[in-house]
C-alpha cells in the first residue's frame, strides 16, 4: 500500500485520499475484496476493482415485484430474504450476484 499524503479537503468534497488505505489497482486479493464492506456493486477482475453503476429503476421495480410474489409461494409466516452473493465466473473474476 502507498503512504498516505497529508492533504486536507474542503467541506463537501469527497475524501479521495481514503483510497490510500486500500491496495492499488492490480494488487487486490480475493480476501481483500471479500473483506470490503459496501452496499455498492463492485467486481474484482484481474486484481482490479470495477465499481458498477447502480441498476436502473426498472430493474429495482422488477426485483421488488419478484420479492413480493415470492411471498405467495410460501406458507404464511415464512421469511423471504434477498441478498447479494459473490460468484466466481472464472479464475480471476468475482462478481456480486443478487439472489432471493
Amino acid at each position: 500500500m502507498a503512504s498516505i499524503p497529508t492533504k486536507t479537503t474542503d467541506i463537501g468534497e469527497p475524501t479521495w485520499d481514503i483510497a490510500y488505505l486500500f491496495p492499488n489497482q492490480g494488487y487486490w486479493s480475493e480476501d481483500a475484496y471479500l473483506d470490503l464492506k459496501t452496499n455498492h456493486l463492485i467486481e474484482l477482475v484481474d486484481g482490479k476493482l470495477e465499481v458498477l453503476p447502480m441498476p436502473p429503476s426498472r430493474i429495482n421495480s422488477f426485483w421488488r415485484f419478484c420479492m413480493a410474489n415470492c411471498f405467495a409461494l410460501f406458507p404464511k409466516g415464512s421469511q423471504v430474504c434477498s441478498c447479494s452473493h459473490h460468484s466466481k465466473s472464472n479464475y480471476e473474476t468475482i462478481k456480486s450476484v443478487n439472489r432471493i
